[in-house]
């Protein structure tokens, strides 16, 4: 279980879950659909390397 961990200033897991902080609507584009992908993305890679932190760790 990931009890807390920081992806950007936007995002973070807590307790497993995947939450995201509130931002207002500042008029600018939201992005594309290869944007959303690319943060997803972002999200898997620092899971794998809490994982990968914390397996090694509690070896």
């Amino acid at each position: 279980m990931i009890e807390y961990l920081e992806i950007d200033e936007n995002i973070y897991i807590e307790n497993d879950v995947v939450k995201t902080r509130f931002m207002e609507y500042n008029g600018k584009d939201i992005g594309t659909w290869d944007d959303m992908w690319q943060g997803v993305l972002k999200i898997i890679e620092k899971v794998r390397e809490y994982d990968e932190d914390n397996l090694t760790s509690s070896i």
